[in-house]
């Protein structure tokens, strides 16, 4: 089921869902009360909600849904942080949903992402919904406090921007270092490690997506200095930004598929 107000944008999530090796029925809308009820009478396997939906939030929509029915995975969708006030953000990391898919959505990313879960919802399978590959370094998990949880909203956010050790634990009312005690005990790495990641998986997405120069992706990913950027890039990948773009390219090539862009 895909609830989101754009006919173009359910138009998309049904012809991604289509090309999947088994045959998908989608059912959509676009708004959020209608949204909680098809879930509720036709049980679908795995729920797309765009944060845009009329009607009540997609928050209090995901929320309904799975009191009704704990076992379908949600999936929220939305734009950047233009469209979000800086408040709003610890609703992502609710156990109500299972993933958040930043627009603008390749089709490579949205296909990858529900063949994922149809395929941990199909009968038979016990082993749960795999979080492996999802754009974030770190996998949400629930049992994070609710300080380090909005933190890591914050820089999912802010991380292009010079987003701090300082200026988060600042807004969570916590001393730099309690703040980075605890962030490193609750996320199993510093705060300049995940935010270094977050900002080549930005980056990354952004080589394989896009045909703009380097510089415009250091910059966009928030790195100041092109040069130091394709040092980080090479540390934590083993690759240059060019050979990681020529790899993607020789990949696309070989399948016979037209490389994204």
């Amino acid at each position: 089921m895909v609830a989101d107000k754009g006919f173009i944008d359910r138009q998309f999530v049904k012809k991604v869902a289509a090309g999947l090796d088994s045959a998908v029925l989608v059912t959509e809308c676009g708004n959020a009360r209608a949204a909680v009820e098809i879930c509720s009478s036709r049980k679908p396997r795995l729920a797309v909600l765009d944060c845009g939906i009329a009607g009540i939030s997609a928050h209090e929509a995901a929320k309904k849904i799975r009191l009704r029915d704990s076992d379908i995975p949600i999936i929220m969708t939305g734009w950047d942080e233009k469209n979000f006030h800086k408040y709003e953000t610890d609703p992502l990391f609710s156990p109500n949903i299972a993933e958040f898919l930043l627009k603008p959505i390749h089709h490579r990313k949205m296909r990858e992402t529900l063949a994922r879960y149809l395929k941990a919802s199909s009968p038979g399978n016990a082993g749960g919904v795999s979080k492996e590959g999802y754009d974030m370094p770190y996998s949400r998990n629930s049992a994070l406090s609710r300080e380090v949880a909005s933190a890591l909203a914050q820089i999912d956010i802010n991380f292009r921007d010079c987003v701090s050790l300082e200026s988060v634990a600042s807004n969570i009312s916590m001393t730099a270092s309690y703040f980075s005690k605890l962030f490193k005990q609750e996320v199993g790495e510093n705060f300049i490690q995940y935010l270094t990641k977050r900002r080549l998986e930005y980056a990354k997405r952004m080589i394989a997506e896009t045909d703009r120069s380097m510089l415009d992706i250091a910059t966009e990913a928030g790195f100041r200095e092109q040069n130091y950027f394709g040092k980080v890039f090479k540390k934590y990948t083993g690759l240059t930004p060019l050979e990681y773009k020529r790899g993607i390219r020789k990949k696309f090539t070989h399948s016979g598929k037209n490389y994204p862009i």
